[in-house]
């Protein structure tokens, strides 16, 4: 089902004239991923929690992002070196690398400087709240699953 669901979208993406986003194209040595709509920073802690604070000059705000192959990255957290994650709940967390695909992104433009960053294995996009709540939902228009990738 998964499968014919990517072709699908593939063979829309080629149709469309719509390129899929090469990992390159953001790739950085450490970044700060900060929340468009609420300009607060992806932070975690060592138990594996996800959610957002006021930017911080500190490693658990700040992220690799490692190739995955085929257009996908997996983000590793700097301080605790466990890689971002999301299931089919819409829960996010950070947990040790593993091979499945629930630790590969595949990062889109959205616009002004923005990214959409979307979990392969669940389809569902990086999202927030003004409190600090991170989790994945449905890919809809609104600015809380717009990223800024920083430096």
């Amino acid at each position: 089902m998964r499968l014919r669901a990517l072709i699908v979208l593939l063979f829309t993406a080629v149709s469309l004239g719509t390129a899929l986003p090469a990992s390159a194209d953001v790739a950085a040595d450490k970044v700060r991923i900060e929340n468009f709509a609420t300009g607060r920073a992806l932070d975690t802690d060592v138990q594996g929690n996800v959610f957002s604070n006021p930017a911080q000059p500190n490693k658990f705000q700040k992220w690799v992002l490692e190739d995955a192959g085929h257009d996908t990255v997996r983000i590793r957290n700097v301080a605790t070196g466990r890689y971002l994650e999301s299931n089919e709940t819409g829960t996010v967390y950070t947990s040790p690398r593993f091979v499945y695909t629930y630790q590969k992104w595949i990062i889109h433009k959205a616009g002004a400087g923005t990214r959409r960053i979307e979990n392969l294995a669940t389809g569902f996009v990086l999202d927030t709240d003004r409190a600090g709540y991170v989790f994945t939902n449905a890919e809809y228009p609104t600015n809380t699953q717009r990223w800024i990738l920083e430096d």
